[in-house]
């Protein structure tokens, strides 16, 4: 570089005055945190000869906050250990399998073969019925959302009988080649035999798809209660379902005939309708969603309800909180006292508690459809 203004020569520069370590530390930075280790065993020296005089003296050993010195040390020892031992109430169980050891399947003659029947709770008290969906049985179609923790809450005040379709159970065995699979009407006839077999007198019915048709079939003759995940399921129907009987399932299914139901709504009267309190649910994804609405169109409108809950397809599966919610409702309007479960929010210092929003439309439609 040049000398000066009236100097022209150059001259090189040495490395060192170019390039500056960021690599290293400086020395001046061994020397602050040699000044910290100081300060520290010199902090720590203190407090071990304050801790010694305090074992001669009477009065308790108190800190700059007030605080007993040894209370804490055994309080943070009993916090870590607690923490360590913290297990949830209700384990989130929300696999499929047939393992639940206070589930006790019951096979149950009828005139159209045995049927098996999965019983849960105590049986003294207040009866739930389900039904399951095409492909599906009580396991693949109820097992998660029962075991879900606030329907576990809600199920301590009922018993619970899962009736599964002829030969739908997990692990069954072809039907016989000359098995006549029941119709529709014949499936919903086997439920006598189910509620004779357990001495019930009313259920309160819950049905998928398939099992809510059938459900609604048994209390049109009978005037019972009755409202009405893809590669696991897929890897389940291979394993468990045995698929010759399902399509004996399916095939009644197809051939069913129609429910014969409508109401009068000129003259306000239901001709003939479910005479007891009806919940229709499906989600807002449901291909099916129409259909609901039709049958809520048929239905009479002073003691049924529809209910479209949002952001799902599978109402079980995708949101059981919610569904869980509105079944303690229905309930409740049926005259059973159940506490309310409550979902909790922590903002700031405060904590709220308010039950789970849901969106209820009764009979979204003004006009009866018939087909």
């Amino acid at each position: 570089m040049p000398g000066g203004p009236g100097n022209p020569t150059y001259h090189s520069l040495e490395r060192d005055h170019v390039y500056k370590s960021t690599t290293t530390i400086p020395e001046a930075k061994f020397n602050v945190f040699e000044s910290l280790l100081k300060k520290a065993y010199t902090v720590t020296a203190s407090a071990a000869q304050t801790v010694a005089k305090a074992r001669n003296r009477s009065e308790p050993l108190i800190d700059s906050t007030g605080l007993n010195l040894s209370r804490r040390m055994q309080a943070e020892s009993m916090d870590d250990v607690d923490l360590r031992q913290v297990q949830l109430s209700i384990p989130l169980t929300r696999s499929l399998a047939r393992t639940d050891p206070t589930v006790e399947e019951v096979y149950v003659e009828t005139d159209r073969g045995s049927i098996l029947v999965a019983v849960a709770g105590n049986r003294g008290k207040p009866a739930i019925l389900t039904y399951h969906d095409l492909g599906l049985n009580y396991i693949s179609n109820f097992q998660a959302f029962f075991n879900f923790s606030d329907m576990r809450s809600l199920l301590e005040n009922f018993s619970v009988y899962h009736v599964n379709a002829p030969g739908q159970e997990e692990g069954a065995q072809p039907l016989a080649d000359d098995y006549i699979y029941p119709t529709m009407d014949e499936l919903s006839n086997q439920l006598l035999f189910v509620l004779s077999y357990f001495g019930l007198h009313s259920v309160i019915g819950l049905g998928v798809g398939a099992g809510g048709n059938i459900l609604a079939r048994f209390a049109l003759s009978h005037l019972w209660y009755c409202p009405h995940l893809v590669d696991g399921r897929r890897s389940y129907f291979e394993q468990c379902v045995n698929p010759i009987n399902l399509a004996l399932f399916i095939d009644a299914y197809i051939r069913r005939t129609d429910l014969n139901i409508s109401r009068d709504l000129e003259n306000r009267t239901c001709t003939q309708t479910l005479g007891m309190p009806v919940m229709n649910i499906t989600g807002a994804f449901s291909p099916h969603v129409d259909d609901t609405v039709i049958l809520n169109s048929r239905l009479d409108p002073t003691s049924s309800s529809w209910m479209k809950i949002s952001d799902c397809g599978m109402v079980l599966e995708e949101q059981p909180s919610k569904l869980t919610e509105a079944l303690r409702l229905f309930l409740q309007g049926l005259g059973y006292v159940l506490s309310q479960t409550l979902r909790v929010s922590v903002s700031g210092d405060s904590v709220r508690s308010s039950p789970w929003p849901i969106r209820i439309t009764e009979n979204p439609i003004d006009h009866a459809v018939h087909c």
